[in-house]
């Protein structure tokens, strides 16, 4: 009798046709006699299966091994992606270089309230200026004190404060030598300029020598010597000592490129920061002696025989100075110019119980009309702006 049946272990199924169908796979047969021996196929049938169940787990753990290398892969490949416009995830740490810890006993920096722009008899012609009460400790009065602008000659009062600061000893000797001359002619200094000593190659002078021919001369070579010798032979740390100087006395708008001021692109400051680093080297040893001097006798090296110098900053030198220019209050400081700074001063100055210090910048070279200003405009501004202080301050 013919009937259709399903063998219990395979998908054999035999037809009232005499046809036996073995089901392979859906969508798949093949088709045998009905009067071939199905325990052939049977067997047959098995080992297929068997085959089939060991190829199927083999390409289930060859996937689960797949998927896990691609999470691995997507987790390396995110980490190299840049931090997304959201932000950085909260495990992640987007410094390059780790931030220092904030002590509890660092006192926040807080902007002082400079503007002190009063209304004036007289016109203000300099680009900045910053004038302060030290008895009353309060500002008189104050035009574009954070103005970023190049300080010249006025850089040096920086490179004396850390040289008395560092030097414990004035009369300790150093010696001249060429490297320090091939730094000023790189700026196109020519070392014939009146802001020059004159150093010769090998010339030994005192610490002390060297601090009056910087502040009285304003000697640029005397700024290398001064800057090579503090920096243990390395004008470039002495550069980064002043930098940190200038941070730590809250000088925060102030960048130093070289010890003498020469015109750089990267060196500016401010007056309000220039007043910080003079109120400060003001109260060292030795500077205010230094800056209020108007002669100097440099005594004999082994290079050159004795000779006095002089301050350059007439308004203190009633000897050299023009009748315009002689300012009998007037204690130091400093002077500066180049074509790009105009003409700067920092002074001090002090009468009737009333002690002033000045920071002025930028002072025209020029008239509106593009001519050259005669005489030292600088002086002129001082000046006024002192007898203005003392009558009204």
């Amino acid at each position: 009798m013919i009937r259709n049946s399903v063998h219990p272990f395979t998908t054999d199924r035999v037809y009232s046709s005499g046809t036996r169908r073995k089901q392979i796979a859906p969508g798949h047969a093949i088709y045998i006699s009905a009067g071939a021996r199905p325990e052939k196929y049977m067997r047959r049938n098995h080992a297929f299966s068997f085959s089939l169940l060991a190829f199927s787990l083999a390409l289930l753990v060859a996937s689960l091994f797949y998927i896990s290398d691609q999470k691995s892969l997507a987790s390396d490949i995110d980490d190299m992606l840049p931090i997304a416009a959201e932000g950085p995830r909260a495990d992640e740490q987007i410094f390059e270089t780790e931030l220092p810890e904030s002590s509890e006993e660092e006192t926040p920096f807080v902007v002082p309230d400079l503007s002190r722009e009063k209304k004036l008899p007289f016109e203000v012609l300099s680009e900045s200026v910053f004038l302060y009460d030290l008895n009353k400790d309060e500002i008189v009065y104050s035009k574009n004190p954070e103005k970023l602008l190049t300080p010249a000659s006025l850089a040096k009062v920086m490179t004396a404060a850390l040289t008395l600061e560092n030097v414990g000893n004035l009369d300790e000797k150093m010696t001249y030598q060429q490297h320090m001359t091939d730094e000023l002619t790189a700026y196109g200094f020519d070392m014939g300029d009146l802001s020059n000593y004159g150093f010769m190659t090998g010339e030994t002078v005192s610490v002390r020598d060297a601090l009056y021919i910087l502040m009285l001369r304003s000697g640029n070579d005397a700024a290398n010597l001064l800057a090579d010798y503090v920096g243990g032979g390395d004008l470039g740390k002495f550069i980064d000592m002043m930098n940190a100087k200038a941070l730590e006395l809250g000088a925060r708008n102030t960048r130093f490129t070289n010890a003498h001021g020469l015109d750089d692109s990267g060196l500016f400051t401010t007056a309000y920061d220039l007043f910080l680093i003079t109120k400060y080297a003001m109260s060292l040893p030795h500077f205010m002696e230094i800056a209020e001097s108007s002669f100097y006798k440099v005594p004999a090296n082994n290079l050159r025989q004795s000779v006095t110098i002089s301050t350059v900053l007439e308004m203190q030198n009633q000897e050299y100075a023009a009748p315009d220019f002689y300012y009998p209050y007037l204690r130091g400081i400093k002077t500066g110019y180049t074509e790009k700074a105009g003409r700067c001063l920092i002074s001090s100055a002090e009468n009737g119980g009333k002690h002033f210090l000045m920071i002025i910048m930028g002072t025209p070279l020029k008239d509106a009309d593009g001519g050259r200003i005669s005489g030292n405009t600088v002086y002129f501004e001082t000046r006024r702006l002192y007898d203005w202080a003392f009558e009204n301050g």
